[in-house]
């Protein structure tokens, strides 16, 4: 079977710039590629109909969504005499369900893209390859979807998840560049409860990787450089999320054996076991914001006090210290006060590593800047 078609550009008398040139020979081939296919589309409907004794019921008016673009056209509801079931022929022969719309050479490039890149960004890029308006939740959805397929089809096959937890982290190839010498982790964590029953209490895991920090302008903002962020699904476990924030730094980062991974967090337990499981050259900093407030809440005041918060910032064992003989002195036994105290000073033993100071050579901090900095703000 051969098709012909004849594409028409207006260019104008004068062309004018080359971009507008450029654009309408972009636009023109987006309609191309959507005559091209709704004339597949029809010419394979018609084969079908010639080809099986179907029933002829009528015709219904869909929008399919495929690598070429929009192709919306009416096509045939038929009733099939051996299934005994009214169905599309075109829907079947491109994979679909009734209310499905992507094809799958277009959904494989929907799932490769935000795999890839954030979902807005990867949702624009679709939108200028085939002028298909989507939605970033509609691509998440989907690629939600397709990772639920390939788990249970990798279930069902006896393949279970490759675990970082107990596999050795590769090693670097001496033979090229260093493609990941410092990488920032940045772990974080919040209880999500919903107002509908059918959806479960969790909590929601976030990680925020990036190679540094980069001045916007003369402002005092930054910004992350090449950021990735990997959330937690309510169907996995803990080292499961783990085990695919390990992935990533691996597989986008190229990290390895010798990179220096610096993990910011809130002091929270499964983020010192992330650092103490997975990667071999760590640098935990805790961050200083839920310090104070943590002093804050043990304390029952507004402020901190100037030296304490002098302490935090490199003298944990001091801090320390200086907060057992706050408790001894200004509490009383088996005070709820005195509790209070006493789990402050639990969480800054639990967390002494991120407090100490990071000892990292001025030439390494002038080459990553801003990431040996505490604080877990982004």
């Amino acid at each position: 079977m051969k098709l012909h078609m004849v594409v028409d550009v207006d260019l104008g008398e004068n062309q004018g710039s080359f971009q507008a040139c450029e654009q309408k020979a972009h636009d023109a081939m987006l309609n191309f590629g959507v005559e091209l296919m709704k004339q597949i589309l029809l010419s394979h409907e018609q084969q079908e109909l010639r080809k099986k004794r179907y029933l002829i019921k009528d015709k219904r008016r869909k929008t399919y969504q495929t690598l070429t673009g929009e192709v919306c056209l009416d096509r045939y509801r038929v009733f099939d005499r051996k299934t005994k079931r009214c169905v599309y022929p075109l829907d079947a022969w491109l994979s679909l369900k009734a209310h499905q719309q992507v094809s799958g050479g277009l959904k494989q490039k929907i799932v490769e893209a935000c795999v890839q890149r954030p979902y807005r960004q990867a949702t624009k890029e679709i939108t200028q390859w085939t002028g298909i308006k989507r939605n970033p939740l509609s691509n998440w959805k989907m690629v939600q979807a397709e990772s639920a397929k390939v788990l249970w089809q990798d279930s069902e096959r006896g393949i279970r998840p490759y675990s970082w937890k107990r596999k050795p982290i590769p090693e670097r190839d001496p033979s090229k560049p260093d493609p990941c010498e410092v990488l920032c982790i940045d772990l974080d964590g919040t209880f999500c409860k919903t107002q509908k029953k059918r959806f479960p209490k969790h909590d929601i895991k976030q990680a925020v990787l990036y190679r540094y920090k980069q001045r916007i302008g003369n402002s005092k903002k930054h910004r992350l450089v090449d950021k990735q962020i990997v959330l937690s699904k309510t169907s996995e476990t803990l080292d499961q999320f783990l085990d695919r924030v390990t992935e990533k730094a691996i597989a986008h980062y190229g990290a390895h054996r010798d990179t220096l991974v610096v993990i910011h967090g809130d002091g929270d337990a499964w983020i010192r076991n992330f650092k103490i499981n997975y990667f071999h050259k760590t640098l935990y900093r805790l961050d200083p914001w839920h310090v104070k407030k943590k002093m804050r809440e043990a304390l029952g005041t507004i402020e901190v006090p100037k030296a304490w918060e002098e302490l935090i910032y490199g003298k944990p064992d001091e801090l320390v210290s200086t907060l057992g003989l706050f408790k001894v002195q200004h509490t009383k036994p088996r005070s709820q006060e005195r509790e209070k105290m006493q789990e402050l000073i639990e969480y800054l033993k639990n967390n002494r590593d991120g407090l100490l100071p990071s000892n990292i050579p001025p030439e390494i901090k002038e080459k990553h800047p801003r990431v040996f900095l505490r604080g877990s703000g982004q």
